[in-house]
């Protein structure tokens, strides 16, 4: 595959909200009714649903255990 066909791949899987990617992560997101349809087209997140910030959560969990 190249460079150019991953990247339009994971732009579909993204917008199909398929997985969440953060470079260099790729998160598999869990499959609802609103799969299917783009995300320009789905209905908002509440403030419950809202995206997190992975690294920065990974950060206080080593900050507690050290």
């Amino acid at each position: 595959m190249t460079p150019v066909v991953l990247r339009q791949a994971r732009q579909a899987l993204i917008e199909f909200a398929l997985v969440a990617y953060q470079r260099p992560l790729y998160q598999v997101l869990a499959l609802d009714r609103d799969a299917l349809r783009p995300a320009a087209e789905r209905p908002t997140l509440s403030s419950d649903d809202e995206p997190v910030d992975l690294k920065a959560v990974f950060k206080q969990i080593w900050e507690v255990l050290s």
